[in-house]
């Protein structure tokens, strides 16, 4: 096993300024290997934001780690050595995810982790779930090691994710971490942990299934990529929702005056898109609903990947696209709060009214793949995605903006050039991106931090750098 830090001292590798209007990324050791970023901002007791990065730390593989940067109010970043725990009891294994309450001085960093040495693999998994904090309330990072917080149900782990929350009245956090368990038999639930007491300890609240299926799981159905985000709106400090993809959803078969789609009979089956919130921060959740549907192959889009945000609002936005077709669309939908996604049009399953974000040839006219869809949402909205060449793989990192949830998109902007996907890999092992509004959550922002990994040529060694912009 590798250690490469320590918890303890959390030593700080490189400390230099950085750009406070343009969020540049900070300087980095050359040997610093870093990919699959996340984003949340933090404020302190004088009211100055922070941004805190959390990322896959690769630089010492196969073993991989929590990295961590933070950008202080002056714009001044700095980067700390992976995270890992008090005795070194487990190995932080990558997939990242952060999250803040309102006006929260905590910032919840979730990620995989691995009790024992693995084979290396291309899509690892781990043996549980590990959750640090940052606190900046002082004005100066302060920097809880990472620590086991799944209850051992479940051999395995993939894909977590957390939203934190101030609930009215409560003098901490609650946090909800949320991942899909790895078992025998076990590939369609997401399970949700509950803490009312700041990440100190968690519950594991009834596994949460795919839409329309009432009773025994379906062993048809799989679910993939659950995203927890806080309802920002004052008032629904309890409110939270999380959406998650649905291959072969079982339900589109077997829903009743509702005519299944095509993919029910394509090889590759379905894949869509469901949600699901709480009330009460966490106990209980809905039935699981769907937001959009794979309508089946070839008219249909294959949602391998998405992304999902709430405004500040409460409108519900799911961006996504088919990532395997050339010149398949980014596309996006709305829910207004309290409403639901439109799923059914005349007795088909139909995902009624979308948004074209971008469709067609790239902007030098040549066939393009779209992929890696990810939005940032609050009183403005940040939506960012990866074009790749079909011919060459050279890829590039777009985005558009709108002023209000409600406002018509601006045109899309080419933002960064990210070098060259390998040909054939279906998802780059730093695929993943990130994007969060320049402000507390909840709060008005006028712009947004995003950061991504830039590609390097298949089979290089050359370690990568996580880049961060603010737009």
């Amino acid at each position: 096993m590798v250690r490469r830090g320590s918890a303890v001292a959390l030593l700080l590798l490189a400390c230099c300024s950085g750009s406070s209007g343009s969020g540049q990324a900070p300087p980095v050791p050359a040997d610093i290997d870093q990919m699959q970023p996340a984003l949340a901002t933090a404020v302190d007791d004088t009211g100055g934001l922070w941004v805190v990065a959390g990322y896959t730390d690769m630089s010492a593989p196969p073993a991989s780690g929590m990295g961590l940067s933070v950008r202080s109010p002056e714009g001044v970043w700095s980067v700390h050595a992976p995270l890992e725990p008090d005795g070194n009891t487990f190995r932080p294994d990558g997939d990242a995810w952060l999250a803040a309450a309102q006006n929260g001085k905590r910032a919840y960093y979730v990620s995989l982790l691995e009790a024992e040495e693995q084979p290396a693999t291309d899509d690892d998994v781990g043996d549980g779930l590990a959750l640090a904090v940052v606190d900046v309330a002082s004005g100066q990072p302060k920097i809880e090691a990472p620590k086991r917080i799944d209850l051992g149900d479940w051999p395995g782990w993939d894909e977590p994710t957390v939203a934190a929350t101030r609930p009215s009245g409560a003098s901490v956090d609650t946090v909800l971490v949320a991942g899909t368990p790895i078992a025998p038999d076990m590939q369609d639930a997401v399970a949700v942990l509950v803490s009312h007491d700041g990440g100190t300890s968690f519950h594991e609240v009834p596994l949460l299934r795919a839409p329309g299926y009432p009773g025994h799981h379906s062993p048809r159905d799989t679910l993939v990529r659950p995203v927890l985000q806080q309802d920002p709106r004052p008032g629904q400090e309890c409110h939270a929702y999380l959406a998650f993809g649905v291959y072969y959803p079982s339900a589109f078969a077997s829903t009743a005056g509702v005519q299944p789609p095509a993919c029910e009979l394509d090889a590759q089956g379905c894949r869509s898109i469901a949600e699901t919130q709480t009330t009460d921060c966490g106990e209980t959740w809905a039935a699981p609903t769907f937001a959009a549907i794979d309508t089946g192959s070839p008219q249909g889009e294959d949602f391998r990947g998405f992304s999902y945000a709430v405004a500040g609002d409460g409108t519900r936005l799911v961006m996504f696209g088919d990532e395997d077709a050339d010149d398949a669309p980014i596309l996006l939908k709305r829910a207004a709060a309290g409403a639901s996604f439109s799923v059914v049009q005349a007795g088909r399953w139909d995902d009624g009214p979308t948004e074209t974000l971008a469709s067609g040839p790239g902007a030098s006219g040549q066939p393009v793949s779209r992929w890696r869809p990810t939005l940032a949402a609050g009183n403005r909205m940040a939506a960012v995605w990866v074009e790749e060449a079909t011919s060459t793989h050279a890829s590039s990192l777009w985005m558009r903006t709108t002023a209000t949830p409600t406002s018509t998109w601006a045109a899309a902007q080419q933002i960064d050039d990210v070098g060259t996907a390998c040909d054939g890999v279906t998802f780059p092992s730093d695929d993943y991106m990130a994007a969060v509004p320049e402000a507390a959550f909840g709060s008005p922002a006028t712009g947004f931090v995003i950061a991504w990994a830039p590609f390097v040529p298949c089979g290089s060694q050359a370690p990568r750098h996580v880049e961060f912009q603010t737009f």
